[in-house]
């Protein structure tokens, strides 16, 4: 406990006392995308998982409320909703780098049926804010930002093949 509480009393010297600006630790400004190992141990096989970045955005009623933490949860809310598109279209992205397709339409219905069916639950890796900050509101650079999403998919792109020729 004493320990934390130095951690605290010396953080806030260090950000309140000489009157800086508190700002977001800096970010791991690298963005993986596409088949890969588990979260944070991307290239360690078997790459079971997709990854794909997605943009959102928080609700008017968020930003409105100047809650820098609305403006976070809605953000980051707003991209697991269209996650599900935008992870299909990089499995399609993903596919037709290995495989040629004439007609990349019905091959995108298809990945969506898989996913509909069998993947599902999307999640975070890591999401930044994307907006210029207020320096009023912490956190309000929330406004808009961009995460990476993932799902797994135990066998790789061998099973999303083989699932693509069975449908």
């Amino acid at each position: 406990m004493r320990t934390v509480l130095i951690l605290f009393l010396s953080f806030f010297l260090t950000h309140c006392a000489t009157g800086k600006e508190f700002v977001l630790p800096a970010y791991k400004n690298q963005f993986y995308e596409g088949w890969g190992g588990p979260p944070m141990e991307e290239e360690k096989q078997p790459f079971d998982y997709i990854y794909t970045k997605v943009a959102g955005k928080a609700t008017r009623k968020a930003i409105q409320s100047g809650s820098g933490g609305m403006m976070h949860n809605s953000c980051t809310a707003s991209i697991l909703e269209t996650a599900g598109t935008k992870l299909s279209t990089r499995i399609l992205s993903e596919y037709q780098k290995e495989h040629s397709s004439k007609e990349p339409e019905k091959l995108l219905q298809k990945i969506n049926t898989l996913y509909e069916r069998d993947y599902k639950e999307p999640k975070l890796k890591e999401c930044r804010p994307t907006a210029k900050a207020d320096k009023k509101i912490l956190y309000s650079e929330f406004k808009t930002c961009e995460c990476i999403v993932y799902i797994r998919i135990v066998g790789g792109k061998k099973e999303v093949s083989k699932s693509l020729e069975n449908l």
